[in-house]
């Protein structure tokens, strides 16, 4: 993407590659984040994954999402009870799950000496760079290389 050219629109489409979901295979057990409502952000563990043949083909090669945690309840005679809340997707496609190895990345912003600081586009492109590894807080990294111009 050149963005000296398009700015923080070309920076965008660069970032959406770092969103995307891998291909790798997910198992029972795994925690995974997974898209809600279309917002990434939601961690849960996978619970079941249905590969069956005779499953209905919405929930074929799907998997089914834990979000919740335990809840625990005291009972009048003084025992607890502990029980898994309700907070379940069913039937989530692998294209709305992210394993945790699949988030993030390095990317290499080759022929920095281009954008110049004093260009608002360029400042822009910078400013949304630093917020991005904010708020991927430390899963994404940014390597700048250019040269002083002369």
């Amino acid at each position: 993407a050149q963005l000296q050219d398009s700015g923080v629109e070309a920076l965008e489409e660069v970032l959406k590659g770092f969103d995307e979901p891998g291909e790798g295979g997910l198992q029972v057990g795994d925690v995974v984040e997974a898209r809600r409502e279309g917002t990434w952000g939601h961690f849960g563990r996978i619970v079941r994954h249905d590969t069956s043949p005779r499953a209905r083909p919405p929930y074929k090669d799907s998997y089914d999402i834990h979000f919740g945690g335990r809840v625990r309840f005291e009972l009048s005679d003084g025992t607890s009870v502990s029980r898994r809340d309700n907070d379940f997707d069913i039937g989530v496609r692998r294209k709305d799950i992210r394993a945790k190895a699949e988030t993030g990345g390095v990317l290499i912003l080759d022929d920095a000496h281009q954008l110049s600081t004093s260009e608002k586009a360029a400042r822009q492109v910078l400013y949304r760079l630093t917020k991005e590894m904010d708020a991927r807080g430390g899963r994404f990294a940014v390597v700048v290389a250019g040269y002083e111009k002369q």
